[in-house]
């Protein structure tokens, strides 16, 4: 079906006499195959502020980097790990280490990640090794943010 939208239903200038499924073309019947497909508008870019805690591990983690994982209700990349956001912990302090962009579809994201030690009290996680992020599934504004900060 896709072969015949893109070689001989082409929008504004469809070859009906071609078409092996003309007999069947509502848009054809109607008269309404030049007009079609019609184009939507795409929606407005989003901005999405994120802040992001790159944790410094105590004793016996160093060099490690603290990740949560997305649940499996999440929309986009259920199971995936990141870092977590700073507002999971409303008194801890860091220093801001690193700003950039990262788009997805029609959300931009304005990345903020910041570096501190990590507090007492952590949501639920894992410290990971360098070695073991190739191994799991990281979302890709993570990836960005631990790269940009080494």
């Amino acid at each position: 079906m896709m072969e015949l939208g893109a070689t001989v239903c082409v929008p504004g200038l469809p070859d009906c006499p071609r078409c092996p499924v003309r007999s069947f073309c509502a848009a054809r019947e109607a008269g309404t195959e030049r007009e079609l497909p019609v184009r939507l508008k795409k929606n407005a870019a989003r901005d999405v502020g994120l802040d992001l805690a790159l944790l410094a591990g105590r004793a016996g983690l160093s060099g490690k980097v603290f990740l949560v994982q997305r649940t499996p209700e999440e929309r986009r990349l259920a199971g995936f790990w990141e870092l977590p956001e700073t507002k999971l912990f409303p008194k801890w302090r860091g220093q801001v280490s690193k700003r950039f962009l990262h788009r997805i579809v029609n959300d931009r994201f304005r990345i903020t990640v910041w570096q501190g030690t990590a507090p007492k009290r952590l949501p639920a996680g894992k410290w990971f090794g360098a070695g073991d992020l190739a191994a799991i599934p990281l979302t890709t504004i993570t990836r960005k943010a631990i790269a940009s900060s080494e």
